[in-house]
């Protein structure tokens, strides 16, 4: 009888360690799919980004996040375009209007909202 109960405890033990080994694989496997999903985010974001900075005065550079694709908003006239503005030259910008603000990528709210959640995504791997 003893041996049964040995025998009953092991088995209730490996139940409860393959269970949470699936959940933590499942967890993982969540988080790989996040971690994709941001890596294509900020690609396009940097990639659209080299294209046309420094952009015109009250224009934006986002990325939709369900196709990854990036569009341009024009605050001015309330308007999004999925192609971008005409690249201005960085000297020309600064002479002809004091709003255009010559930013860099890493400053980009878009980019800093990813980027955070990548870096928790990592985080939460490691532990």
């Amino acid at each position: 009888e003893e041996t049964l109960e040995v025998e009953k405890d092991s088995y209730r033990n490996d139940t409860q360690r393959q269970s949470n080994l699936k959940s933590v694989m499942d967890r993982i496997n969540l988080v790989l799919k996040e971690l994709m999903v941001l890596q294509g985010l900020l690609y396009n974001l940097k990639t659209a980004y080299e294209v046309c900075h420094p952009l015109p005065p009250h224009w934006e550079l986002r990325v939709a996040t369900d196709t990854f694709k990036p569009y341009w908003v024009d605050h001015l006239n309330k308007t999004t375009s999925s192609e971008p503005p005409i690249k201005i030259k960085s000297d020309a910008a600064k002479a002809s209007s004091p709003a255009t603000v010559v930013y860099s990528l890493e400053t980009l709210p878009e980019y800093l909202m990813h980027s955070h959640r990548l870096t928790q995504l990592i985080n939460e791997l490691e532990l």
